[in-house]
C-alpha cells in the first residue's frame, strides 16, 4: 500500500512538471531524437528509453516525463574537401571539391542516423542557436568522407593537367555517377549517344542521408608552375614597357630633327 501511495505522490509533481514545461524546444530545420526519463525524483518501476522523433519548429507536447532530445540538422550540409592529385602528365594539381548532403526528413531516417551512423549529440534547448557553426557532422566524417575522397581522386587522376582544368563539368558528372553507382558509356549505334545505367550500389543507397549536389571548385597548377608563369608575365610586361619607351623616344627624336631642319 505504501508503495502505491509513494508512486501517486511522486506522479503528481511529475504530471505538473510535464504539463508546465513539456519537452525541449526543437528549432526549425532540426529534428529531435527524444528519450523519456522519470521526472522529479523518478517514478517507481519506470524504465526510460526512446520516445520518438519530433520535427521542429515546436516544443515537445504535454508529458508527465522528463524528455531529453538530441538534435539532428535536417538542412543542407556543405562539406569542403581539398586535394592534391597527380595528373596523367605527372603534375600535382590542387583541387577543391564540395559535396552537399542532407539527412532525410523522416523519423525513421533520423532514428537510424542517431543509432547507427554516429550522429553528433546536440542537446535541445531554448538557447540553441540554429545558425551556429558545428563543423562537419560526425556521420559524414565516419561514413562518407573517405569513400568520397577516393572516388574524387580516382575520377580526376585519369586526366592530364590541361584536361583537368578544361573539363570540370565532366569531372563533376563522373563523380556524381560514381557516388550513385551509375556507369555511362557511348552507345554502339551511329549516334554515339551516352547511355547510363545503375550497375552497383551507390554510396547513399539505403542510407538516412542523401546527396544534394557536388561542386568542383578551383583547379590549379602546382605553385612552381604558377610562379614561373607569373615571372614570365612580369618579364614580358617589362619588355613591353621598355620597348614602348624606346619607340616613344625615337619618335620624339625624329620629330625634333625634322623641326630643326625646317621640315615642319
Amino acid at each position: 500500500m505504501k508503495k502505491y501511495i509513494l508512486t501517486f505522490l511522486m506522479a503528481v509533481p511529475s504530471f505538473a512538471y510535464g504539463a508546465w514545461f513539456g519537452g525541449p524546444y526543437i528549432p526549425q530545420g532540426m529534428a529531435g531524437y527524444c528519450l523519456h526519463k522519470p521526472s522529479i525524483g523518478g517514478m517507481v518501476g519506470f524504465q526510460g528509453g526512446f520516445k520518438n522523433v519530433t520535427v521542429g519548429p515546436g516544443k515537445y507536447g504535454f508529458t508527465p516525463l522528463k524528455i531529453e532530445c538530441s538534435l539532428v540538422d535536417l538542412r543542407n550540409q556543405r562539406m569542403s574537401e581539398v586535394f592534391d592529385i597527380l595528373s596523367q602528365d605527372e603534375l600535382t594539381m590542387h583541387m577543391n571539391v564540395y559535396i552537399v548532403l542532407r539527412v532525410k526528413n523522416n523519423p525513421e531516417a533520423v532514428k537510424d542516423l542517431i543509432e547507427n551512423y554516429g550522429q553528433d549529440v546536440m542537446a535541445g534547448s531554448e538557447n540553441f542557436d540554429v545558425d551556429q557553426k558545428q563543423g562537419d557532422p560526425m556521420w559524414y566524417t565516419r561514413n562518407v568522407e573517405e569513400p568520397f575522397r577516393t572516388i574524387v581522386r580516382e575520377t580526376a587522376q585519369v586526366y592530364s593537367s590541361n584536361e583537368m582544368i578544361n573539363n570540370r563539368e565532366k569531372i563533376k558528372k563522373d563523380i556524381v555517377n560514381r557516388l550513385n553507382g551509375v556507369e555511362c558509356r557511348s552507345s554502339n549505334d551511329n549516334t554515339k549517344k551516352e547511355v547510363c545505367e545503375k550497375t552497383g550500389d551507390g554510396l547513399f543507397d539505403d542510407k538516412p542521408y542523401e546527396l544534394v549536389r557536388v561542386d568542383v571548385g578551383n583547379i590549379q597548377y602546382p605553385k612552381t608552375i604558377v610562379n614561373a608563369i607569373e615571372e614570365k608575365m612580369v618579364e614580358e610586361l617589362v619588355f613591353i614597357a621598355i620597348l614602348s619607351l624606346f619607340t616613344s623616344g625615337c619618335a620624339t627624336y625624329n620629330y625634333a630633327q625634322k623641326s630643326k631642319n625646317g621640315v615642319f
